[in-house]
């Protein structure tokens, strides 16, 4: 039991340093997920800018988040659309909010969207744009 003990702590008592960069490792790829803000970052640019490997990466933000990385970055970036598209101007479309986002592929997108949101873009375009007439 002696070898076990390591400056007055007991082997169940030490932190496990693992764990601990782990957590630290998550929460980097998740600050720089939000800092591209717009853009789409991918998985192996993410784990080439922590210096990990993408498998690595998928491994720690699985245990941390509950989701792949591939699925946090695209909520991250349908949760932006939704912000751009409660507060666009009224002449936006929601073509256009979803190009500055980076999705290209409309009806992909739109199925993404109402998945995620529960409503198609349009209906929650349509709804800002209520809400701004009436405010008005």
């Amino acid at each position: 039991m002696a070898r076990a003990s390591r400056a007055g702590q007991s082997f169940f008592e030490r932190p496990d340093v693992r764990r601990i960069r782990r957590y630290s490792l998550a929460e980097e790829a998740l600050n720089l997920i939000e800092a591209e803000d717009a853009r789409r970052p991918s998985i192996d640019n993410l784990a080439s800018r922590l210096g990990i490997s993408s498998r690595l990466l998928e491994y720690v933000f699985n245990a941390w988040c509950g989701v792949a990385p591939s699925q946090y970055i695209l909520a991250a970036r349908l949760t932006r659309v939704r912000r751009a598209l409660n507060t666009s101007e009224p002449e936006r479309t929601v073509t256009q909010v979803a190009s500055a986002a980076e999705f290209h592929h409309f009806g992909r997108f739109s199925s993404q969207y109402r998945r995620f949101c529960g409503e198609t873009p349009s209906m929650t375009l349509r709804r800002a744009r209520r809400r701004c007439a009436d405010a008005a």
